[in-house]
């Protein structure tokens, strides 16, 4: 995936993040689309578009014919493999700043979690803000930090009542004032995140 977000000389670098390409699988996988309707749900270009459909087709994840795009069974595994380390959720609204938050749990990455890159990379992708946390015998915590179930509430409950995590998962939550920035946002984080090596390897 990181390789969809290099540099190709000549030429610009491409305006899109980790986060573009996964949110496009995630899409593609959903159902077939053209490049037009693909800009248009991912609010970007149709250049960048077709920039971003190139490189998926280059890398052997999507296949393009006049009927759209759709998965080929690289993509497909790719896809899988995001699904069944990943998962969405929205926290209840007006929890966080921002007009609209989206939450990505890592199974077990609670270990790897540092707080401060993946807030950064959130917002290098388009983000406002970001937290990252782990959960633990029930609670929320900030990596090194706090106790957010004890010192912050309002905020666990918020999340709380709409994921499940388990024991040792890493949680990111994004906000911005618009869907794609978030969306974008925790995905590239939680991206980041799930390639990081271990601390204890």
């Amino acid at each position: 995936m990181e390789k969809l977000v290099e540099e190709e000389a000549p030429g610009p670098h491409p305006s899109f993040t980790l986060g573009h390409g996964l949110y496009a699988l995630f899409l593609i996988a959903e159902s077939s689309v053209g490049r037009q309707k693909l800009a248009s749900i991912m609010s970007i270009g149709e250049g960048s578009a077709r920039t971003l459909l190139r490189k998926l087709t280059k890398r052997g994840l999507v296949v393009a014919d006049r009927s759209g795009c759709r998965l080929t069974p690289r993509g497909a595994s790719v896809y899988g493999e995001a699904k069944r380390a990943f998962y969405l959720f929205r926290p209840k609204h007006g929890s966080l700043p921002g007009k609209v938050s989206l939450g990505v749990g890592l199974r077990g990455g609670g270990g790897k979690a540092e707080g401060v890159q993946e807030r950064d990379q959130a917002v290098k992708a388009g983000a406002e803000g970001a937290i990252t946390l782990v959960y633990s015998e029930g609670k929320l915590y900030m990596p090194g930090l706090s106790n957010v179930s004890e010192e912050h509430p309002d905020l666990a409950e918020s999340i709380l009542n709409v994921v499940s995590p388990s024991d040792g998962d890493a949680i990111i939550v994004s906000w911005g004032s618009e869907v794609s920035e978030v969306v974008y946002g925790s995905l590239s984080a939680a991206w980041s995140l799930y390639e990081r090596p271990s601390s204890e390897g």
